[in-house]
């Protein structure tokens, strides 16, 4: 029913598999009517919502966008790849809200570092980017092209065949 005859009194009458709504003789909707085996099913008519109410994600996300770029270029750039992952679902942009409120606890900056930090390790998500700045760790510089693989041989280098060979010997499991 439109929303503008919300707590209003109106009729509503049943033809075959339609409910009829009227307001003062005027027919103002007219809704499927929900079959029994799918209890707990809905019928929604976007347009029986006020305009306000009718806004789509690509609405949310050109605000949130301009919003995550307000708190930096780490942000946007988070922002940005968040959006462009696999499985990106119409909710998820419940996550973004999160990040952006963020800002109000830990300032701009902190958020801007903490996104900075979760796209180097590939953490995109909020509960990272909470993380971050929660554990203060938002500051730490994010080294480029660092590997964590020590190169350099030792005298507790071994060369990755001999684990083979102990491995076929029966000396190892895996």
């Amino acid at each position: 029913m439109p929303y503008e005859y919300a707590g209003r009194e109106v009729e509503v009458v049943e033809m075959g598999s339609f409910l009829r709504v009227f307001f003062e003789g005027k027919e103002i909707a007219l809704h499927q009517i929900v079959k029994n085996n799918e209890k707990g099913k809905y019928v929604t008519n976007k347009e029986h919502y006020p305009s306000s109410k009718n806004i789509t994600i690509e609405d949310i996300l050109s605000r949130q966008r301009g919003k995550m770029a307000d708190i930096g270029d780490w942000t946007l750039e988070f922002f940005e790849e968040f959006i462009r992952q696999e499985g990106f679902k119409k909710y998820d942009y419940r996550s973004i809200s999160g990040i952006i409120a963020l800002k109000e606890r830990f300032g701009a900056e902190a958020v801007d570092n903490a996104c900075k930090r979760a796209l180097k390790f590939g953490g995109l998500s909020y509960k990272v980017v909470k993380n971050i700045c929660e554990k203060g760790i938002s500051n730490l510089p994010v080294y480029e092209d660092e590997s964590y693989i020590n190169e350099e041989k030792t005298e507790l280098y071994r060369d990755m065949r001999e684990y083979d060979k102990l491995l076929e010997m029966g000396e190892l499991q895996r």
